[in-house]
């Protein structure tokens, strides 16, 4: 019975939190920081270049949102996508290489660089950048 009487006294008080939360949202409230201007249309540049290394698989996040798979790509890379995104969504460039050497990633969206990373190994090389929208 107590077991019962603390479930039912839980359930009260996250109904009453819910309900506190919900008189406290109005239209005139502010717009929750890092959260407004979302979902909007950008576009992203992928880039992947390197002085020795001459291919690889390249995966990056396309339009759609999918997972795109490029095997034996020759570099220098570059793609530029057209995607809505939302808050927290992100957007990723990777290259896997059997060949030594270094590389570099990187993101940009509308025309800002976002992210680069190098990426060096003495066998294959592999890497990504990655960026959050915020």
């Amino acid at each position: 019975m107590l077991a019962t009487y603390r479930t039912v006294k839980s359930m009260v008080a996250v109904a009453a939190t819910l309900v506190g939360l919900a008189a406290c949202s109005s239209d005139d409230s502010p717009a929750t920081p890092g959260i407004s201007g979302y979902p909007r249309d950008v576009a992203i540049e992928y880039k992947v270049t390197s002085a020795d290394v001459k291919k690889g698989t390249i995966r990056y996040k396309n339009e759609t949102g999918a997972d795109t798979v490029l095997d034996n790509t020759a570099l220098p890379f570059a793609k530029t996508v057209r995607r809505t995104v939302n808050y927290i969504d992100d957007a990723y460039v990777s290259i896997d290489s059997n060949e030594p050497g270094t590389v570099t990633t990187e993101i940009w969206v509308d025309g800002t660089k976002v992210d680069s990373k190098t990426h060096s190994a003495t066998s294959g090389v592999d890497g990504s950048s990655i960026y959050l929208f915020r």
